[in-house]
């Protein structure tokens, strides 16, 4: 065995040190290190579109995949097998009837304000379903903090894209100071012809980095700061006469962003040890960041002041908290 002993380490074209070593064993790196294992480089959630806790298709201005929605209500978003290589198992195909056609997902300033004066490096994986046309995609800030109802885009840039699954880059010069309201990423196209993305990475610098993997829980765990789905969650409340049904609570999986808002969708079971019955809305709400509380209007209460838990298997329905940008 050789040992090669350096303290500079340069490529040939490079003008400066790529890796400097120093006497106690560290090392420091002029400009990215491209691994694969995760520095949690990605400031995109659900890049490589495994979370679907909503379903697999949507249309209209809606959340589909996690974290990714549209503003456009002719845009359908849906859940599609055909990935680039086995780093992903689904992709997302967007599809519409006219007009332009869109996904994006907004990045809370948390979790990019820091960009402030720093090139990005935008990489992807895309194809079409027929033909070769123009895929356009923007950078856009937030016009107040972590309110995207106006939002003034900043920089973008548009390719060709192909029936063939191909890897994109584009790096974007230094972001202004007014990423730290908030910023968005915007894929659209004005032909309305179906487009697919897969491995989606926006990262610091201006190299495109492996695509960084994470195990399946990471990722839900960071979408449901936006959205949590139970069928039915494990609420425990007290019946208030014979027709409701108050305080039903459960703590929420992870905190969430805001204080969410709550749907019931379709009927919720309950059972106070004696009776069964079900709730299909909610007549107050009480969530916090960290806990979801509700009264709600209930048929088949007996009596007043008996404790109620929602059951398993007591009903189809679903309920939902939302606290997406």
């Amino acid at each position: 065995m050789s040992t090669v002993k350096v303290i500079n380490v340069v490529h040939p074209s490079s003008a400066t040190n790529n890796i400097v070593l120093d006497s106690s064993g560290n090392a420091s790196v002029g400009g990215t290190m491209a691994m694969g294992s995760s520095f949690m480089r990605n400031r995109i959630i659900n890049g490589n579109f495994d979370i679907w806790q909503r379903g697999t298709t949507g249309t209209g201005a809606v959340y589909v995949s996690d974290r990714w929605g549209t503003d456009q209500v002719n845009t359908t978003q849906a859940q599609s097998s055909s990935v680039p290589n086995v780093e992903s198992t689904y992709s997302i195909q967007v599809s519409g009837s006219s007009g332009t056609i869109a996904t994006s997902q907004k990045i809370e300033s948390f979790n990019c304000y820091d960009l402030s004066g720093q090139k990005v490096t935008l990489s992807f994986y895309a194809k079409s379903a027929t033909g070769t046309p123009t895929l356009n995609f923007d950078l856009r800030y937030a016009n107040a903090l972590n309110n995207f109802s106006s939002m003034t885009i900043m920089q973008g840039s548009s390719t060709t894209i192909s029936t063939t699954w191909t890897k994109y880059t584009f790096t974007f010069n230094a972001l202004n100071a007014n990423v730290a309201n908030g910023l968005a990423l915007f894929f659209y196209n004005t032909s309305t012809q179906t487009f697919f993305l897969s491995q989606v990475q926006l990262e610091a610098g201006s190299v495109a980095t492996p695509f960084e993997r994470e195990i399946y829980s990471t990722t839900l765990a960071k979408c449901q700061r936006y959205y949590q789905i139970w069928s039915p969650p494990p609420g425990r409340g007290v019946s208030n006469s014979t027709t409701a049904i108050n305080r039903i609570g459960w703590p929420l999986l992870v905190e969430m962003r805001i204080a969410p808002t709550l749907v019931i969708s379709g009927n919720i079971g309950w059972y106070d040890g004696t009776a069964t019955g079900t709730i299909s809305s909610a007549t107050a709400g009480y969530a916090t960041t960290k806990m979801a509380e509700f009264d709600a209007t209930a048929s088949g209460v007996t009596a007043a002041g008996r404790p109620i838990v929602l059951y398993v298997g007591g009903s189809t329905g679903t309920i939902s908290v939302n606290a997406e940008l």
